[in-house]
């Protein structure tokens, strides 16, 4: 007589083998599009934030943050223009000195900037006007050393702890930065020093490619999407050259190591 517990035949282990199998890549498969997503987003929201500023220019003939009659409408925040860190948003806000550039680096390209308060102003001014989502401080972050905290008083991305800046630079090359005609940019990444800056790597290399390359021409160097060069000790392994025409991302390298930069076009 056939027993009748004969466990399970090879077939059938293949069978369920194979069943897992399916299962994890379809599970992998998904995580690597929900992240692909993510990424993608990030351009997303440049390109709303770009429309946003046309919006806002439109109906009240400044730039946010630059706009030297913004309290008029919003109220004003206490020990203008430089006031006290907050963690708080609200919509009392400051004037800028509408010379038509947010946050200008007066000279210097990426570093040294004056008026960093035009900077956090700008968000908090398009979140007023309701332009962008969120609610913002317009000040620096008492919470965080940095200065700069992502939903707080920059916008949040949906790649986690990384933010949006904005500032206006000088076109040409610097220390760390490619040849470009820059003026106002988005630059995107973690925090670092305490200004009103994301230079701070948020993306490995083949990621930042993979942004480039869906919206720009997948080029570190050239174009409107770019990063930071190898001169910086923190964005040593993101291109592998300090030449505009000739920087490849290093998208083998492993790690975080790149923030990117985006320019506008005003």
């Amino acid at each position: 007589m056939h027993r009748k517990n004969q466990g399970f035949t090879l077939i059938e282990i293949s069978m369920v083998l194979v069943a897992v199998g399916l299962l994890v890549g379809a599970i992998l498969a998904g995580q690597t599009l929900i992240q692909n997503a993510r990424l993608l987003s990030i351009s997303t929201q440049v390109e709303s934030y770009k429309e946003a500023i046309v919006l806002f220019k439109a109906k009240y003939k400044n730039l946010p943050g630059d706009m030297p009659n913004a309290t008029t409408f919003w109220g004003t925040d206490a020990a203008c223009p430089t006031t006290p860190s907050n963690d708080i948003p609200k919509t009392a806000t400051c004037d800028g000195n509408g010379d038509t550039f947010v946050g200008d680096s007066n000279g210097s390209i990426f570093g040294g900037a004056i008026r960093w308060y035009e900077s956090y102003r700008f968000w908090q001014q398009l979140s007023n006007a309701t332009l962008v989502d969120g609610s913002y401080t317009g000040t620096t972050s008492s919470a965080n050393t940095l200065g700069v905290a992502p939903g707080m008083n920059i916008p949040n991305s949906k790649v986690q702890g990384n933010g949006f800046s904005m500032l206006h630079v000088l076109p040409g090359p610097a220390t760390g930065a490619f040849n470009a005609n820059y003026r106002h940019v988005f630059v995107y990444g973690t925090a670092v020093s305490a200004q009103a800056s994301t230079y701070n790597p948020g993306l490995t290399a083949a990621e930042a490619f993979m942004i480039d390359q869906k919206v720009d021409d997948g080029s570190p160097g050239t174009g409107y999407v770019l990063s930071f060069t190898p001169d910086l000790s923190n964005t040593k392994d993101c291109a592998d050259t300090n030449i505009e025409n000739t920087a490849e991302y290093k998208s083998l390298v492993e790690g975080t190591n790149c923030s990117l930069i985006f320019i506008t076009g005003f």
